[in-house]
């Protein structure tokens, strides 16, 4: 076959012929055609034509280069990152947080398995239709409204970030909602905990957890889908109690099915705490305190010798599982209550303290050398004082009986109000403190300022002083506000704790400590994390010889004063009433802060009852019952 197409293949030898001759060739025959050839003018290319090309060319490439920049450095990372998540969705499962114990390791509060259900912005219907009908169907499954859907979708700032719209429903309404919406991966049904607490008588003390909300995702390093404390010591401790999320990788074909799924981080449990706290003893007090739930009431156990907090009760108190469980209408009545049970009248309620400052303003007046401890001042059931500057004018401040001539020990036991008043603002030939001695005394035992306890929204109550009331109401300060100051009333405000911090500074030797409520962290096999140990705010603030003449006013009180009831505990008791007016009612908090046994303090009680009346009839039976309790059967046990 080769051989036949030989007969094709012409050799001749020739001269090689260029293109151009070619080209050539044809032009000038074209020319030679044309007869009007030699009339044209040839136009040539312009210098300026090529220049403008050449400019315009240059810069079209530079904005593409500069746009090649801009994507590839400047938002690389954030269209590498879209990519993903056109690919893949992380989802965070949180951790399950840490128990919360007695001190005798009886827990409070317990995880109990739930689930939720979440909206991932970025995987929800295009078409406007097919949205409504899911968010109304998403409203009627999980007894929601749509437009608070709506709201959520539209208030969320990323795209890429799921949106919380169900907590702690059922197994079986997870597995409803798993089916009917499997077709939207949009909806997505997580693990997770409801927070389950046994005793509303911690509530106010332990408070509650709830999801985290979007001014506290901004402020810290959080998942939408996390739960954090809000209250209490769930959220003073909430770094510890809340634990280390999981996050799975879900891997997703152009068609939105999961293809993959991977556990990109395991979870790590909260650590637990152990409380100071006695259960059976909290519960007691709770129980003993609930006849005043109306008025609201505080009660306070506390270690003279470390600070320890024993018990610590608040009325009314609330069911922080309301908060677990998410009912809207149930939270909004908590919220709204009148009688403000989420405030923890121990650490967080301001009160005129009334006589129970009595012993603090007798150890001033003898540090100052105002008085002797012997030295009498009579009381015939008021002071009258004249106006200095218009004798006419006449001031009276009464005593709430007439006692005679008393001494200091016999003042504390009767509550004489005309001693204090003298002392304290002075009165005839005996100088008085006045006010900004007041204020430094009662300062050193921490009224007027934070005892540091581990609980948020701590008061520091109020020590007033005559720039503080210029400044405030633009007046002067009077001898009335001296006399009112001394006897715990007037503008003089604090807290339940403060008191029985400073009664056990008062009896301890003058150490000030730091009151405290967990005693250790420890992790889920119960290994000890940290251990808690007392802290001392201050020490040797007082004489310890002025301190045994107070005392033992107190253990008058008991012994032939206004808590007489009192003897009929098994330990001896000192303490002291008091009754202390608020508002333009008449109206009075009822108080008492004691300590026992006398001659070596184990433990100090305060008692308030807003507006239960006097001291004597509504604090000291509690606090009688209280000593009983405690000495009955926690001392027993050690």
């Amino acid at each position: 076959m080769f051989w036949k197409n030989r007969k094709f293949i012409i050799k001749k030898n020739r001269q090689e012929i260029n293109p151009e001759e070619i080209f050539l060739d044809a032009r000038l025959k074209h020319q030679a055609q044309d007869p009007l050839h030699e009339a044209k003018i040839e136009a040539p290319f312009l210098y300026k034509n090529f220049l403008w090309f050449f400019v315009g060319a240059s810069i079209f490439i530079l904005i593409l280069i500069g746009r090649t920049a801009h994507l590839s450095f400047w938002r690389g990372a954030d269209l590498s990152l879209k990519a993903q998540h056109n690919s893949q969705r992380f989802i965070n499962i949180p951790a399950l947080r840490g128990i919360i114990y007695d001190k005798n390791n009886n827990p409070l509060v317990e995880n109990v398995p739930s689930f939720s259900v979440f909206l991932l912005p970025q995987d929800l219907p295009k078409d406007s239709a097919i949205l409504e009908k899911l968010f109304q169907n998403l409203a009627d499954d999980l007894n929601l409204k749509k437009g608070d859907l709506l709201e959520a979708v539209k208030s969320q700032n990323s795209s890429f970030e799921p949106i919380s719209i169900a907590q702690n429903i059922s197994y079986g309404d997870s597995l409803k909602i798993k089916t009917r919406y499997a077709d939207y991966r949009a909806v997505i049904v997580n693990n997770s905990a409801e927070r389950k607490y046994f005793s509303n008588s911690f509530s106010p003390l332990i408070g509650y957890a709830g999801l985290v909300n979007k001014k506290e995702l901004e402020s810290k390093n959080l998942s939408p889908v996390d739960f954090i404390g809000k209250l209490g010591l769930e959220k003073s401790y909430d770094d510890a109690l809340r634990g280390k999320d999981s996050v799975n990788r879900l891997v997703l074909d152009a068609s939105g099915k999961i293809q993959q799924e991977d556990l990109l981080q395991d979870s790590r449990p909260g650590n637990n705490l152990v409380l100071t706290i006695d259960k059976n003893l909290q519960d007691y007090i709770f129980n003993l305190l609930s006849i005043w739930n109306e008025h609201g009431a505080a009660a306070i156990v506390l270690n003279p010798k470390s600070g320890e907090i024993l018990s610590m009760v608040s009325l009314p108190s609330f069911d922080a599982n309301v908060f677990s469980e998410g009912d809207t209408q149930k939270i909004k009545n908590v919220l709204n209550d009148s009688g403000a049970p989420l405030l923890n009248r121990a650490v967080s309620g301001m009160y005129p303290p009334g006589s129970t400052i009595k012993p603090f303003m007798a150890l001033a007046a003898l540090s100052e050398n105002i008085i002797e401890p012997e030295e009498k001042i009579y009381s015939s059931g008021q002071i009258v004082i004249s106006n200095q500057y218009d004798p006419s004018k006449i001031y009276v401040y009464r005593d709430w009986k007439a006692h005679g001539w008393t001494n200091m020990i016999d003042a504390i036991a009767v509550s004489s109000d005309a001693y204090f008043y003298t002392i304290g603002g002075g009165y005839e030939n005996v100088k008085g403190l006045g006010p900004d001695l007041i204020s430094k005394y009662l300062n050193l035992f921490g009224f007027g300022r934070p005892t540091g306890i581990d609980l948020p929204q701590e008061e520091e109550g109020l020590l007033p002083t005559p720039e503080w009331k210029q400044n405030k109401y633009k007046e002067k300060w009077s001898l009335g506000n001296t006399y009112h100051y001394a006897i715990g009333q007037g503008y003089f405000l604090a807290t339940p704790l403060q008191l029985a911090n400073a009664t056990a500074a008062l009896i301890n030797g003058g150490t000030l400590w730091k009151p405290y409520l967990v005693g250790q962290i420890i992790d889920s096999q119960k290994n000890i994390i940290q251990a808690i140990p007392p802290q001392k705010i201050s020490e040797n603030i007082i004489n310890s010889g002025y301190a045994n003449v107070v005392k033992e006013g107190m253990r008058a009180v008991v012994t032939r004063g206004t808590a007489q009831s009192l003897k009929q505990v098994s330990e001896e008791v000192a303490g002291k009433t008091g009754t202390a007016q608020f508002g333009n009612e008449g109206r009075t908090h009822a108080w008492f802060v004691g300590f026992a046994p006398y001659k070596d303090p184990e433990i100090v009680v305060a008692v308030l009852v807003q507006g239960g009346g006097e001291g004597s009839s509504a604090a000291v039976p509690v606090a009688k019952e209280i000593f009983n309790w405690y000495f009955n059967n926690l001392k027993f046990q050690k």
